[in-house]
């Protein structure tokens, strides 16, 4: 299409229609102006980018000057999105509408009118950033949650220059951080060897969303849930073929180590994700990918500070630095778990080809960034274009890996579609967590993030936005993929939960006012 219109001779269209600015066409446009920039902008973008530059200057000794315009010339180049496609397709459907092409030219225009329009119409379907921004603005939520939901569409910023008064916050914020506690580690090898007794009525409840109950587990294995899960997975799924197996244990017990003792980041945390993993791969995906899968649902949080990235970006702490300020927990969990793989006895992977370790490290990289909130609506947009264009079965993308970093993205953020009881638990953990990053910030004299101000945060209405904006859609593209049924249905009956609180907190709050609510 593009070459179509690249290939019209120069003002082609600001010759052929000299009644297209008539007021009959209703456009609201400069059309002069506007099939211009139909024209010329596909021959700039189709220089090489060192000839765009000269080309776009009028540079006459530039190759690439007589395909670009002048500058004097050059119509206001769009920004890119859904408008501009729409734009595009008005021109061209109302130049076709005057009857100023020939034949050949008509029937060309017609096969660009069809892209265009195709185009416009995927851009419209992916729109979901936009839908959750309108969604909030005509939400009842209070303010505060409000804030926190637009967070997770709006664009990361450019991450401004620290000063050395921050920097040197960050280090010491940071060299706190590692004096925290860490979970005691235990070197029995019982666990790699097979459960006994109750841990055993725990284990048989893995393959069950409903029966399984960390906190539980957590118990019965003397705090060594996560070693338990994952040992008690891959000999499940039969995938001890893949891994040195007393290796596995090392490097899972080292793993668990390093999960820190916060509130929610935690290795109960892991080892509930790396159970939500397992039940929702079943048995739709190969080896080598439920290998990449668990791995990184077991290593997603490692060393989890128990702050957000935002937090941490703010502080210009050492990580935020190295990391650019892009996805620095995330980025930070995946380099722990491959650090950790290089310890003496811990090389799990001791099985495997060459080739299947590369395969397995790129796919477990891409999982634990996947996990990574600010990217979590362009992730949203490529499951269910990938869908739309390929059908349900993962097996058949070029990509498989769009719906495991799903997968894993959305187990980690659905302990709210638990039965009741577990999930009301991992709310009042989460919340927290969250205050505890604002009591820092208050300490610190930074604004206090949404949420993370235990005075005023309202915990009923906050879980019932991130459910209804967050959660619900992601399970609802995963059961595309994969059976969530239970999980939907436990989601419901939280909701109606949390909606009778509200109900009754409003009642309270109304019984409270001096009229007694009249």
């Amino acid at each position: 299409a593009m070459d179509i219109l690249a290939q019209l001779p120069r003002g082609t269209l600001r010759r052929k229609h000299s009644l297209s600015t008539s007021p009959g066409l209703g456009l609201g446009w400069d059309l002069d102006r506007d099939a211009s920039s139909v024209v010329e902008l596909p021959r700039l973008y189709a220089m090489p980018k060192r000839r765009q530059k000269q080309g776009a200057r009028g540079d006459s000794k530039s190759s690439g000057a007589a395909l670009a315009p002048n500058s004097d010339d050059l119509p206001d180049v769009p920004k890119g999105g859904g408008d501009d496609i729409g734009v595009a397709c008005a021109i061209v459907e109302a130049l076709l509408q005057q009857g100023v092409f020939r034949s050949k030219e008509k029937q060309q225009m017609h096969f660009v009118l069809d892209v265009l329009q195709s185009c416009a119409s995927k851009l419209r379907q992916c729109s979901s950033k936009d839908d959750l921004i309108s969604m909030l603005l005509s939400s009842d939520l209070d303010e505060q949650t409000r804030e926190y939901l637009k967070n997770f569409a709006a664009t990361p910023p450019r991450g401004a220059r620290k000063t050395l008064r921050q920097i040197a916050q960050a280090v010491i914020f940071t060299h706190r951080l590692r004096g925290h506690g860490e979970v005691k580690r235990q070197n029995s090898l019982s666990l790699c060897m097979g459960p006994t007794g109750s841990l055993q009525e725990e284990v048989e409840k893995l393959d069950s969303w409903d029966d399984f109950d960390v906190f539980q587990l957590d118990v019965v294995t003397d705090h060594s849930p996560l070693s338990c899960v994952a040992m008690s997975v891959v000999r499940s799924r039969g995938l001890s073929s893949y891994f040195a197996l007393s290796q596995f244990h090392s490097f899972v017990r080292e793993i668990e180590g390093q999960y820190h003792e916060r509130p929610y980041h935690n290795r109960l945390h892991a080892a509930d994700v790396t159970q939500s993993v397992h039940v929702m791969l079943g048995d739709n995906f190969t080896e080598l990918h439920a290998v990449a899968t668990i791995f990184a649902a077991i290593c997603h949080d490692v060393g989890h500070p128990g702050v957000t990235n935002a937090f941490r970006v703010t502080l210009a702490d050492e990580l935020a630095i190295t990391y650019n300020d892009k996805s620095v927990n995330e980025n930070m969990h995946a380099a722990i778990a491959y650090r950790t793989l290089q310890l003496n006895g811990c090389g799990c992977f001791a099985n495997v080809t060459k080739e299947q370790y590369t395969a397995i490290r790129k796919l477990a990289i891409e999982l634990i960034l996947g996990t990574d909130m600010a990217t979590h609506f362009d992730n949203h947009k490529l499951c269910k274009r990938t869908v739309d264009e390929s059908g349900p079965d993962p097996q058949r993308w070029e990509h498989p890996a769009i719906a495991l970093q799903w997968m894993v993205h959305t187990a980690d953020i659905c302990s709210t579609a638990r039965p009741f009881a577990t999930a009301d638990l991992w709310t009042d953990r989460l919340l927290d967590e969250f205050f505890l990053q604002g009591d820092r910030e208050r300490e610190l004299g930074l604004p206090v993030s949404p949420l993370c101000d235990r005075q005023t945060a309202n915990r009923t209405t906050s879980q019932l936005g991130f459910v209804n904006f967050i959660v619900k859609p992601s399970l609802e593209m995963l059961q595309v993929i994969c059976d969530v049924k239970t999980c939907m249905e436990h989601l419901d009956a939280y909701v109606d939960q949390y909606k009778q609180r509200l109900a009754q907190e409003k009642d309270a709050e109304k019984q409270n006012t001096p009229d007694g609510g009249a």
